[in-house]
């Protein structure tokens, strides 16, 4: 308004971006979720807008937003499969004998008193029993095979414990916990800093569902983990209803079937703000265009080679593969490997250069 009154011809006002994404469904305030909808914005905007500009007498102008999250988060999904999983002992207990440690020996006594009555007083002694373990096993007064029996132990009394505590409608704050001491990491094929950096950053929460055996009710929990060596490579938050919890809703793992996870709404920056970290590059992509009667694939752009991905860190391709020849010759001259072993590592090395950087079944 003051511009205009100055005489500059404003015909035109960006009102920038910041329209908010319901990342978590929950439509309220939380840093996850909007409380307002599309109409609650512009009702907001225009009505200031012209509100301002009828007190002073002025034409109003052509709005222009540019709400680029709000656009683009929708647009993309990324796909992922598990490779495997690292649980938490789950087996029953077999009976202690009576000339065993006190410590086994109580634990056991608690595993078998555990009911829906006093499940939480037992999981305070089960914890005390272990960490007594913990501290004579460090001094020396309890040998290796008792501290195995006594985590063995532990761990089933929290599986029990854990059982009834899902049929509770409230549980108190000591024992949630439990959910994230007793979860599984699922391993996943996919770089938390390359396709998803914003989970890492910022604690971006994305929603994260498992894609297949959807008429399955997913009875195991877990965290992800991804397949670099650093042990922030992660996400260990998810959507909740109430706030964020730590644990995921997933299925246990069938052998020989695979298992695909999906992250949605991530918009169009996590890939293009990712980096090479592990030396992990770009996801095969597939644009997908809607149309009336369905879908159809437009076009497929394939990931990073491990060829490429070294080229940019400035190693070459070719100077590695006849670094591989040189030593295969060495090593055939010494009779350390024969000539069709030398052949094949040759072959497979310089295949694996054209390969993806993912693992591939």
């Amino acid at each position: 308004v003051e511009l205009a009154k100055l005489g500059a011809n404003m015909n035109y006002l960006d009102v920038g971006g910041g329209l908010g994404v319901d990342y978590d469904g929950s439509k309220t305030n939380f840093h996850t979720s909007k409380n307002y909808n599309m109409q609650n914005y512009a009702n907001d905007v225009v009505a200031g807008v012209k509100d301002a500009c009828d007190e002073r007498k002025i034409p109003v102008p052509i709005i222009i937003s540019e709400s680029g999250r709000a656009i683009a988060s929708h647009q993309s999904v990324l796909v992922f499969n598990v490779l495997g999983t690292s649980d938490v002992p789950r087996e029953v207990p077999e009976p202690v004998d009576e000339n065993a440690h006190l410590i086994p020996r109580n634990l056991y006594e608690i595993y078998q008193s555990i009911t829906p009555e006093n499940y939480q007083e037992v999981y305070h002694d089960a914890i005390q029993f272990k960490e007594e373990a913990v501290s004579l096993f460090n001094l020396g007064y309890l040998g290796i095979a008792e501290r195995a029996k006594t985590e063995q132990l532990y761990w089933a009394c929290c599986d029990k414990i854990q059982a009834i505590a899902r049929q509770k409608e409230y549980v108190s704050d000591d024992l949630e916990d439990l959910e994230k001491v007793m979860a599984s990491i699922y391993y996943i094929n996919l770089s938390v800093f390359q396709s998803v950096p914003d989970s890492w950053a910022i604690n971006q929460l994305f929603p994260i569902m498992p894609l297949n055996r959807l008429d399955e009710e997913p009875t195991a929990r877990g965290i992800l983990a991804d397949i670099t060596c650093d042990s922030d490579g992660k996400i260990d938050q998810f959507i909740d209803l109430r706030d964020i919890k730590p644990v995921l809703e997933l299925h246990n793992l069938k052998p020989g079937e695979p298992y695909y996870l999906a992250l949605f709404l991530g918009g169009a920056y996590q890939e293009i703000m990712g980096n090479l970290h592990n030396l992990f590059g770009d996801v095969n992509t597939v644009h997908i265009q809607l149309t009336p009667s369905g879908y159809h694939i437009e076009h497929v752009v394939k990931g990073d080679t491990m060829k490429e991905v070294l080229s940019y860190v400035q190693y070459d391709s070719e100077s590695l593969v006849e670094s591989i020849r040189r030593q295969t010759e060495e090593a055939l001259q010494q009779n350390k490997i024969t000539l069709s072993e030398a052949q094949l590592l040759l072959q497979n090395y310089e295949r694996s250069l054209g390969q993806y950087t993912y693992l591939q079944s």
